[in-house]
């Protein structure tokens, strides 16, 4: 498996809901040509927590999204703990 190239996405992909999420990973897995289980290994995680991240109900945490993200190539903007150190 290649390294894809880091995207930001912008704010009309913004990963700000549950849907959104699902929506990107989803989106960027396919575009790579993986499956649920090579996205799950190469993450670290289980195949049914990548499923519950592609469904809009992730039963996964920040660590867990997070690692999904760094496989696929995808930098958000923030994070939601990020979120209250972002300065104003």
């Amino acid at each position: 498996m290649t390294t894809p190239a880091v995207r930001t996405w912008r704010v009309r992909r913004f990963m700000h809901t549950p849907d959104r999420l699902a929506w990107v990973v989803t989106s960027e897995r396919e575009a790579l040509g993986l499956s649920i289980g090579d996205l799950a290994a190469a993450a670290g995680i289980t195949p049914g927590q990548v499923q519950s991240i592609e469904s809009g109900r992730p039963a996964a945490g920040v660590p867990e999204v997070q690692a999904v993200l760094d496989v696929l190539g995808v930098k958000p903007l923030a994070l939601p703990g990020e979120l209250a150190r972002v300065p104003a």
